[in-house]
């Protein structure tokens, strides 16, 4: 971004951008901004990837495995992006409603490139998270394994390299200030932002169909089924996400538009739903188990506590009281219903903390659960 001023320029009545035909800059009442939008997207997927993760190791926290420690990881990273995100979410608005002088200050270049250097690791761990619990969630055969360790390696080059690359065009050179020239340099990195997001489309479609040919040999009831797809689903979801913010960086770096701030921040809100579809699908497995648990264990105590009150209100029934009689029936003669022959079903294939899955060499079809 190359910024021609004249010498003392007041960089508070300048804008960043030339606004189109017919329309004013308004530093003071911006028309239009997508700071709820960024915040609304943001602690929405903050919130559901938070209580996926914790249902996820809520139940094994003292014997915590690989993927665990990488989806913990990839949360605590979520969190610190996320903040950074928020902190400067009232600069979404259009380019030209923006004095350069917001570029001038260091606090606005330091969290521009705080998210840009967390941004790399805090999805990798997401991902690793994911191949991490096909390695254990499955028994794979040789090939299969060999398929998940090159999608490990595919993830280490899509986003670790984006720490040197950001460190070197978006913060300042030895006895350099965080000012608007440091601002300036870091669109020279928006072809890496281009070549990230490409490979992180190949990736996401990489993970979606890896676990495809072994899920097709399980036998599983209806529940099971729709617990899969349910999965599937929200990877599917991630992947979109992945798509539009690859054609927004696109857009970006081609510099076809002069609103180049509100492209940016509608790339921000796709990152957040990416990152945070990963942190999901990582924990549906293990948090769908748990939140069963949770679940049935609320039931339990409302209907013992119920129970306890409906006994409490018959007591003070005064002793010559006659109660209604309801003839044949009782608690005992309550048939089951299909849900729950279902789950019996389920925990017959599921046994504790065991499940068996496929093996596509020899296509045994029982499930294993982490």
């Amino acid at each position: 971004m190359a910024l021609q001023l004249p010498p003392n320029a007041d960089l508070t009545k300048i804008p960043a951008g030339e606004p189109p035909s017919g329309v004013t800059s308004n530093f003071a009442h911006p028309n239009g901004s997508l700071q709820p939008a960024v915040i609304g997207v943001g602690a929405m997927m903050l919130v559901f990837s938070i209580a996926s993760v914790i249902l996820a190791t809520a139940k094994r926290v003292r014997a915590l495995i690989a993927s665990d420690w990488t989806r913990l990881a990839g949360l605590i990273l979520t969190i610190g992006y996320s903040i950074c995100i928020f902190l400067i979410s009232d600069n979404a608005i259009h380019q030209w409603d923006i004095p350069l002088s917001y570029y001038n200050t260091p606090r606005s270049v330091k969290l521009l490139y705080a998210q840009n250097v967390i941004l790399g690791p805090c999805i990798f761990f997401s991902k690793l998270s994911i191949l991490l619990l096909f390695l254990e969630l499955f028994q794979l055969n040789k090939t299969t394994r060999w398929f998940i360790y090159g999608a490990i390696i595919l993830d280490v080059l899509t986003y670790w390299p984006s720490i040197p690359m950001t460190s070197y065009f978006c913060a300042p050179h030895a006895g350099q200030p965080w000012d608007l020239a440091a601002y300036g340099n870091c669109a020279n990195n928006s072809i890496w932002g281009v070549i990230q997001g490409s490979l992180a489309v190949v990736l996401d479609i990489y993970i979606f169909i890896l676990p495809l040919p072994t899920v097709w040999h399980l036998q599983m009831g209806t529940r099971t089924k729709v617990a899969f797809t349910t999965v599937f689903a929200t990877a599917f979801f991630g992947i979109v996400a992945s798509a539009i913010a690859l054609v927004k960086r696109g857009e970006i770096y081609a510099g076809k538009t002069a609103d180049f701030n509100w492209l940016v921040y509608q790339t921000f809100i796709c990152i957040m739903v990416e990152n945070g579809a990963a942190l999901i699908v990582s924990s549906m497995p293990t948090a769908s188990a748990q939140a069963k648990v949770v679940v049935r264990g609320s039931r339990k105590y409302w209907s013992s506590y119920l129970s306890s009150k409906k006994s409490s209100q018959h007591s003070k029934i005064p002793s010559h009281a006659k109660l209604p009689s309801y003839q044949g029936w009782s608690a005992h003669s309550v048939e089951p219903s299909k849900e729950d022959h279902d789950d019996i079903e389920f925990q017959r294939l599921k046994p504790p903390n065991k499940t068996f899955l496929a093996d596509s060499s020899t296509h045994s079809r029982s499930i294993e659960e982490v």
